[in-house]
């Protein structure tokens, strides 16, 4: 997966413009410098927490990855020709101990892994392997070592009869708090609006930061995010609601 600079897409943003035509060329977000390491390739080796940054009432640190090139923000995504399958763009839902959910005011989307599939476990892994640095890491940093770090949004999928079936990963959007999207989504080679996007089968870049407990608090929250996605469309038939 390779990042595209604002100008290679320009002259592109026209065609989606022209089937859109609610979405306007500045709508659209700029597409960031990002380095991408596939989950053939990637080593927990290379992962670190960057430092830590104070915004608004929380501290947070973006998880790094060390490139042939320098350390940058790690971007995780799959090899070249592996998909995974997603319901699309969806309203994140907070359930809580009753039952009842409530709209976060974010958005996300689902990728759906097949236990069976040896690409879909092999970037599952990855992702795993993300926390296991990341808790220890903070284990280190931390006076007494009693913190914890764990990622949010990855769930086991199970059938009837509670066997593990394949693995959910619901990574939200990069959104400002007044709904400016910095996610990019790609349909076909052209970048469209990701608020668009359906059912379909993705090749997602994501991005990891954790955010730090309140006081008195000793648990790390990881945190997934889609930086980048490429996307092929399907049918409206929605996916079965695995949650």
């Amino acid at each position: 997966m390779t990042s595209r600079s604002p100008s290679s897409t320009r002259n592109k943003k026209k065609s989606v413009t022209d089937a859109m035509s609610d979405i306007t060329i500045t709508e659209l977000p700029t597409v960031r410098d990002l380095q991408f390491v596939n989950s053939d390739k990637f080593s927990s080796k290379k992962v670190n927490i960057g430092d830590e940054v104070e915004t608004g009432s929380f501290t947070r640190a973006s998880i790094t990855y060390k490139y042939s090139t320098g350390v940058r923000d790690l971007c995780l995504t799959t090899p070249r020709d592996i998909l995974l399958s997603s319901n699309g763009v969806e309203e994140e839902m907070f359930t809580n101990k009753k039952g009842t959910k409530t709209p976060t005011g974010k958005n996300i989307m689902k990728f759906f892994l097949d236990l069976d599939n040896p690409e879909h476990e092999k970037f599952y892994k990855a992702i795993m392997d993300v926390e296991t640095v990341v808790d220890k890491k903070i284990k280190e940093l931390t006076e007494d070592g009693n913190m914890t770090a764990t990622i949010r949004g990855v769930y086991d999928l199970k059938d009837d009869r509670k066997k593990v079936t394949g693995h959910v990963i619901c990574a939200r959007l990069i959104e400002s708090g007044d709904g400016i999207v910095y996610s990019v989504a790609y349909d076909d080679e052209i970048q469209m609006d990701i608020k668009k996007i359906g059912r379909c089968t993705a090749r997602p870049g994501l991005t990891f930061s954790y955010l730090a407990p309140d006081v008195n608090k000793t648990d790390y929250k990881i945190n997934i995010s889609v930086a980048q996605t490429y996307v092929v469309h399907k049918s409206l038939f929605p996916l079965r609601d695995r949650e």
